[in-house]
């Protein structure tokens, strides 16, 4: 039977000098500025216009104000936000924080969003830098497979790890046949025991060497993934010069392979 996709899936953990870097503490900010990268004329267009800026800058992207945008900006630091104009429109913002730093953001912006603009404004009382506790980024997964069941994704991924001499790792997950794809009841890490969790990570397999690995993951997990589906994963991508190598690398043994673009938390999950 053949795939209900062909497509494929390379997810690398982002490790550019944005994603690490720190938000300034609100406390010391005392220039504040803030970046418009664009406005929308409705929050659905923020939303989309929100999730390409994460996609081009490698910042870190927060969901909460792209589910309910409020009507300030809080969060300080290089991290992209939506939230509503005084005209009923939507503005996309990327930074927050003192001029010094301002500036660079600014000059970031500008590679993509000539109109960008660089705002002073009045720190709001309640400025917080508390979204780097829980950090979502734009990440690329390199699926190289989609299937209804597991067993056909299961055996599509041994084959496949057999032909592009990838490994292939279950990240210590079973198959239960009502729960699905889930770590074992008896899984050390009680939190995780009978519960599954997407994969996050280039190299987050089950094998003691870090590096490529095929893996099956349940696409539902992935936001903007048809949810119901059986996926097999190659890696973990950001837009490194890499993400291009390994697309192509993958479309010579997966010729429909591609890369498709989600936000992925990257925080702790304790």
């Amino acid at each position: 039977m053949l795939p209900v996709e062909t497509v494929a899936t390379i997810v690398v953990l982002a490790a550019s000098a944005q994603v690490a870097a720190q938000p300034q503490d609100p406390a010391e900010i005392r220039k504040p500025y803030m970046i418009v990268l664009m406005t929308a004329r409705d929050a659905a267009s923020g939303l989309r216009e929100a999730n390409r800026a994460a996609d081009r800058l490698g910042y870190a992207v927060a969901p909460d104000t792209l589910r309910k945008p409020e009507a300030r900006r809080t969060y300080v630091g290089a991290v992209v936000t939506l939230h509503r104009a005084a005209d009923n429109r939507f503005e996309v913002t990327s930074f927050l924080g003192d001029e010094g730093d301002a500036v660079d953001a600014f000059k970031a912006a500008q590679k993509y969003y000539a109109h960008a603009r660089m705002v002073p404004v009045e720190l709001p009382k309640n400025a917080t830098d508390e979204w780097i506790d829980t950090p979502f980024y734009r990440l690329g997964i390199l699926v190289v497979g989609s299937y209804r069941s597991y067993g056909e994704a299961l055996r599509a991924a041994k084959s496949l790890s057999a032909r592009s001499g990838l490994p292939y790792g279950d990240r210590g997950m079973i198959y239960d046949k009502k729960r699905g794809l889930i770590w074992p009841d008896d899984n050390s890490d009680e939190m995780w025991a009978g519960r599954y969790a997407p994969r996050r990570y280039d190299n987050e397999c089950d094998m003691a060497e870090s590096g490529s690995c095929l893996t099956v993951e349940r696409s539902g997990a992935y936001e903007g993934f048809t949810p119901g589906l059986y996926i097999v994963v190659s890696g973990v991508l950001d837009r490194t010069e890499d993400r291009a190598t390994r697309l192509a690398a993958a479309r010579e043994v997966v010729p429909g392979a591609y890369v498709k673009q989600t936000t992925v938390y990257l925080g702790c999950t304790h």
